[in-house]
């Protein structure tokens, strides 16, 4: 591959296409090396590549965006051709209970499909009446914490919002309930008015978005007074910090604030390597294991050293903002 080609080849298909709109409205010969890429532009989608989803350099934020989507792309595709299609709902890595107190409010029978995956959403939910609420769940992916919702609360309006068109594709075809609906849509940019919904939840999603604080801003923009927002996610400690201080002074009130390490670790060791049998063994299996939290992966050790913190926080919209 030549300098040239090199250079292209880094660029996202969204800037290829620009560049060579550009040149042919200028009157300039599009190079060969980039019709040559442009018609590659989509890479194949069946296995899950550090090549094509990783850059020497630190991508823009738009290219983080079409990386995330292009990977979620990938994994929910890889589960719709798996044996575990219907019941591969849940993209969350799980909670184990260790003893210790816990929030949830709903007892799982003792048989449960993707039980460590349900509990992590109960236990986000605790409490929080949700009886005749209008929900948002923002990053639903494969749907799995409205389909919880659905069936043991008894919620109003529940709305998922993913990047990932094939997830929400997946969640329409097997949507839970008549008030359950889908679309496709950015959490950094929500394609609804000002103070919509009564909550919102957002499960393991977070962490994935480039700007995260407008991420933030869009949560107290579209709650209503008194609105719960419903939060849980896997962020450096730092970081998990910093966006405490910034929820606040959006003007919402912190109601609750849980470390879960321990039982997200618990529920790793347990059910990580099951979770990886769902995939096929062609994709990069360090970064499999990254994002299924597997024992000994970056992502585990990271939590099991306190880098990282895996929390619940309920927070509130307070009235009159």
């Amino acid at each position: 591959m030549n300098i040239l080609q090199q250079r292209l080849s880094k660029l996202s298909p969204r800037q290829r296409q620009v560049l060579e709109a550009a040149l042919r409205k200028a009157g300039q010969q599009v190079p060969t090396e980039l019709a040559d890429v442009s018609s590659a532009a989509e890479p194949a989608q069946d296995v899950i590549s550090k090549a094509q989803l990783l850059q020497d350099k630190v991508p823009a934020a738009i290219e983080v965006k079409e990386k995330t989507q292009q990977f979620y792309t990938t994994i929910s595709r890889q589960l719709n051709s798996s044996l575990y299609r219907q019941h591969a709902r849940f993209l969350n890595i799980g909670f184990l209970d260790d003893g210790s107190p816990t929030e949830r409010v709903v007892e799982l029978p003792e048989r449960v499909i993707n039980r460590a995956c349900v509990n992590l959403v109960l236990e986000m939910v605790g409490g929080s009446p949700l009886e005749g609420v209008e929900l948002l769940d923002v990053g639903c992916g494969r749907g799995g914490t409205i389909d919880t919702l659905a069936n043991l609360f008894q919620p109003e309006r529940l709305t998922g919002i993913d990047l990932c068109r094939e997830a929400i594709t997946f969640c329409r075809d097997n949507a839970p309930a008549d008030q359950a609906h889908f679309l496709v849509g950015d959490a950094e940019h929500l394609p609804f008015p000002n103070r919509s919904f009564d909550c919102l939840t957002n499960l393991e999603s977070s962490h994935n978005y480039p700007e995260i604080d407008s991420f933030y801003r869009e949560v107290a923009r579209v709650l209503r007074p008194g609105g719960r927002f419903l939060y849980s996610d896997i962020l450096p400690r730092e970081k998990k910090s910093r966006s405490t201080a910034f929820l606040r002074d959006l003007g919402l009130q912190l109601m609750l604030d849980r470390d879960i390490t321990a039982n997200v670790l618990l529920s790793c060791r347990a059910t990580g390597d099951v979770h990886l049998g769902a995939f096929p063994q062609a994709n990069d299996q360090e970064m499999m294991s990254d994002f299924l939290g597997l024992e000994g992966s970056r992502a585990f050790c990271d939590m099991e050293k306190g880098i990282d913190i895996y929390f619940i926080q309920h927070w509130e919209k307070v009235h009159g903002r």
